[in-house]
């Protein structure tokens, strides 16, 4: 046998000798064999026809299923009675050094881009692309050993906001390098796992950029008194103002505070010049420039103001005369305008003035005259009696009487006043047709008034208030109406309509109603009327098309 071979079976005997006390000898000597045999490859009836199991690689996380042995320290017996005593084994010995071995945490820098709010785009003109179309917000870092959860939170410190505000469907993230890395969902544990698990195989460049948009705004639950609270005690909040688009495209707040900046001296002046209730017949408390020429009558609100200062500032007009706008057409004048401020009418004078003579006739130019002629004059001077013989009655005709005047007209005790219209203020035009707040502001400001004439196009002058495409178009819906409403006045009936919120009066008689439906409706539509409501008519798109213009608005 040779020396090897020897101390490997010395070492085999000395195993099977060391048995603990306590432990039944057979079945330690059986264990020990068994496990000397396989560490040292002796062949045994137990382990013939068997391979020695694979050594394999240690997850990254740890936890290993089968780990290869490794050489132990040297215990004393007092270690190795308190473990027998115990009942530990040496696998339990051998995951506390795993774990001990196991991968240190990776440090991973986390980048936020949160996309900004579109710029608003202008029909037929586009716009310049964006520098800068994201907010940056970062970096911070990010332990591989971190849950889910601490991910949210990190998240929610960087931005501000809380972490039940955060839109986790909808983030995505990317690896910084290399830059064509396609993104990858995040909002659930699984995507962020993924992350984690990219991050881990990666030597180096451990960076990622977050894709997320902006957090929901909470709900304001601020009471509008002093509550006692410092500020400080607030949770901090994410600052929405950052979305807005900068570059080329201002907000519109932003557009009108620079727009009042660089028009503030022509502004100024303009109300100097029409001081308000300059026509305090008309209205005491608006600005109004009378248009001479034409004889109309123009409010100077808030926009006609903006217009007027900015053809001013550019050098195109001065403060008596205003620029050719939309807004200081002959439609957008002021409709109702008072009986004092109209042109005098003079009084009618009491006898008609006497009708001048008639102007002589200019005499034809002298001509050749004829045989007839010559022979007829010479018999009127030869014997002036014989024309009186022929024409007795030539002389006896009666002397001209004069003419009586014309019977004089009673004077007008009130001169003729416009037609009445009915007093609706802005606020119950836009109560009475659902017209939005921010809308019935911006009417304010632009000066309209219920039965103004209005356009159905937005232009760039509505647009530059504020006015959206469908909001303008419901206005002027609704306008038409009104403006119907008041010419005919009152009816004997009202009207419910599905997008009117009050009832209105219908101009037409009961008999006049009655007649239009037996002309171009159905008895049944007739008798289901009852001649109360309309409601059908606005239930039926094809009948609504269908009396437009008879007894629909």
């Amino acid at each position: 046998m040779a020396a090897d071979d020897f101390d490997d079976l010395q070492m085999i005997r000395d195993t099977i000798s060391d048995v603990p006390q306590g432990i039944t000898t057979p079945y330690i000597a059986a264990t020990s064999v068994h496990t000397a045999s396989l560490k040292f490859l002796v062949s045994t009836p137990a382990t013939q026809g068997t391979k020695p199991a694979a050594k394999k690689r240690k997850s990254r996380t740890g936890n290993t299923s089968q780990t290869a042995p490794r050489a132990k320290k040297p215990r004393n017996e007092t270690q190795t009675k308190s473990a027998a005593d115990s009942g530990v084994t040496d696998a339990v010995d051998d995951n506390d050094e795993d774990d001990i071995d196991s991968d240190p945490p990776v440090s991973i820098a986390v980048f936020i881009a949160i996309p900004k709010n579109p710029e608003p785009t202008v029909k037929g003109r586009r716009n310049a692309k964006a520098e800068d179309s994201t907010i940056k917000k970062g970096p911070f870092t990010l332990s591989s050993r971190d849950s889910y959860t601490e991910f949210l939170s990190k998240i929610a410190s960087t931005l501000p906001c809380l972490p039940e505000h955060i839109i986790q469907p909808k983030m995505m993230w990317k690896a910084v390098k290399p830059q064509n890395f396609t993104p990858l969902p995040i909002g659930t544990v699984d995507g962020y796992q993924v992350m984690i698990d990219s991050m881990l195989e990666r030597k180096s460049d451990r960076m990622v950029l977050l894709m997320m948009p902006a957090p929901a705004k909470p709900m304001e639950d601020e009471m509008p008194w002093q509550t006692g609270e410092e500020e400080e005690d607030k949770p901090a909040r994410f600052n929405y103002d950052e979305l807005e688009p900068t570059g080329s495209a201002f907000s519109v707040q932003q557009q009108q505070i620079s727009f009042n900046k660089a028009t503030k001296t022509e502004r100024t002046k303009l109300e100097e010049t029409y001081p308000i209730g300059n026509f305090p017949a008309i209205d005491p408390n608006k600005r109004i420039w009378h248009d001479t020429d034409r004889g109309f009558y123009f409010d100077l609100n808030n926009s006609r103001l903006g217009v007027w200062a900015s053809a001013m500032a550019q050098k195109k007009t001065d403060e008596k005369t205003p620029p050719h706008s939309q807004f200081f057409d002959a439609s957008n004048r002021m409709k109702k305008v008072g009986t004092n401020n109209a042109p005098a009418i003079p009084p009618p004078a009491a006898i008609a003035p006497p009708i001048p003579p008639p102007v002589a006739a200019v005499p034809p130019p002298a001509m050749t005259p004829s045989l007839s002629d010559v022979l007829l004059t010479a018999l009127l001077t030869s014997n002036p009696g014989s024309l009186g013989n022929l024409f007795p009655h030539l002389n006896s005709a009666p002397p001209p009487q004069p003419v009586p005047p014309l019977p004089v007209a009673p004077p007008r005790s009130v001169p003729s006043s416009p037609l009445k219209r009915h007093t609706v203020t802005v606020e119950i035009f836009c109560d009475t047709y659902n017209i939005d707040g921010e809308d019935c502001t911006r009417l304010k400001e632009v000066g309209f008034r219920p039965g103004d004439s209005t356009g159905p196009n937005l232009d760039d002058d509505l647009k530059g208030v504020g006015f959206t495409f469908f909001g303008w178009k419901r206005i002027h819906s609704a306008n038409r109406i009104s403006q119907k409403l008041e010419r005919a006045g009152p009816g004997p009936k009202t009207i419910q309509t599905t997008n009117l919120k009050h009832s209105w009066y219908c101009p037409w008689s009961l008999e006049e109603c009655k007649g239009a439906y037996e002309k171009y409706a159905d008895i049944r539509l007739l008798e289901a009327c009852k001649f109360e409501e309309l409601r059908l008519i606005f239930h039926n798109p094809p009948l609504r098309t269908r009396f437009r213009g008879i007894c629909v608005p």
